[in-house]
């Protein structure tokens, strides 16, 4: 019996397992480095796991950073509506919010972790924890873990997440085991999380704590206005909130070779003609400081804060760049390069907004991965 091997037990690595077990007669390992399957998983959507989102297939391209043509083909053999439907199939109800994002009922990602495992356990799927790939012999066909342990096998899938959240075991191990293979790795950079700033309004910590909804922010970036919707919460350190990881990958990029980063807030963005009367709709708290500090009605929709640095790899949600797309099959998320190895999720140059996309995607290349993990 051909084995196929998936390094890397996150959402990507237990729907590809679980993919390959469903569309093949083969034995089905997953190496996972941690003693439990999923962690990541568990943070993800405040807890809640914002599965995916209720969108077509074209609304998620749309909300993809990088890459995007690259995820037409597993889009269209494993969209959201494919994940919902399959959640559904196993027993984990779901509901969409009006923001279209999809969660849970129970408002648990354990049930995400549950309902995926359970499949794992139902289908065969053979998991060994705290196993530390060290190499792969991709000519042999055999992989090295831990001191002295090795596996050889048929098809390995390298599902190893990014660089993002160390804690929970993604720590870029799979990008060495790309180079090793030949592989381009993009460059890496951080996307999804809250930006760090100096100016007086966060030292003062005049606004700490407040949280604003529906702004727009802006910055200049290689030429072209970027511009996000959604609610921003100013901290201790700077700024946050749905808006801010937003915005964070261009920002992400552009403190890869400048000092600073200027972002406009526009807390009405709906009013053309601003006055007096439309800061009834605004936080008092906010108004009491820009009348503190003297600023004027045009500072409501262009109020500038300089931003020196993101939180780091321990507060990012997502990690941009990765293998290069262009090395991997769209549609089998096959190596180019290298016969009998195949990638998904975080660890490939693709990356999205927050708000389900990005584990859309770790779920539709781990779908193809798997399904098509022993073509020819």
């Amino acid at each position: 019996m051909k084995r196929i091997v998936v390094v890397g037990g996150g959402p990507a690595g237990m729907m590809a397992a679980i993919a390959a077990k469903m569309h093949h007669q083969a034995e089905v390992i997953i190496l996972e480095k941690n003693n439990t399957l999923g962690n990541k998983l568990l943070l993800t959507g405040g807890g809640r796991c914002n599965i995916t989102a209720n969108v077509s297939n074209s609304e998620v391209l749309n909300n993809i950073l990088s890459n995007p043509k690259f995820l037409h083909s597993s889009l269209n053999a494993f969209g959201p509506q494919e994940i919902m439907k399959y959640f559904d199939s196993i027993g984990l109800k779901l509901m969409t919010q009006k923001d279209h994002k999809v969660f849970p009922v129970s408002n648990k990602a354990i049930d995400v972790v549950k309902a995926l495992i359970n499949q794992l356990n139902i289908l065969g799927v053979k998991i060994i924890f705290k196993a530390d790939v060290k190499d792969i012999d991709y000519h042999k066909q055999v992989i090295y873990y831990n001191a002295d342990n090795k596996l050889t096998y048929d098809q390995v899938i390298i599902t190893t997440g990014g660089i993002t959240y160390p804690i929970t075991g993604s720590a870029g191990a799979g990008f060495q085991l790309a180079q090793n293979a030949g592989h381009t790795i993009n460059d890496l950079s951080l996307s999804a999380v809250p930006l760090v700033s100096n100016d007086l309004v966060i030292q003062s910590k005049a606004l700490q704590g407040l949280a604003v909804n529906d702004v727009t922010i802006s910055i200049k970036y290689q030429k072209k206005v970027i511009q996000v919707e959604g609610d921003i919460l100013f901290t201790h350190f700077g700024v946050s909130g749905p808006a801010i990881l937003k915005i964070s990958y261009f920002v992400a990029k552009l403190l890869q070779t400048e000092k600073t980063v200027s972002i406009s807030i526009n807390f009405l963005p709906h009013i053309k003609l601003l006055e007096k009367t439309h800061l009834k709709e605004l936080p008092q708290r906010l108004v009491s400081y820009f009348q503190k500090e003297g600023l004027t009605l045009k500072d409501y929709q262009d109020f500038v804060i300089t931003v020196y640095a993101t939180r780091g790899i321990n507060q990012a949600f997502v990690t941009a760049g990765g293998v290069c797309t262009s090395e991997i099959n769209p549609k089998t998320m096959q190596s180019k390069k290298v016969k009998g190895l195949s990638f998904a999720g975080e660890v490939i140059d693709v990356c999205g907004h927050t708000g389900g996309y990005n584990l859309t995607l770790c779920f539709a290349t781990g779908y193809s991965a798997g399904k098509y993990a022993l073509e020819d």
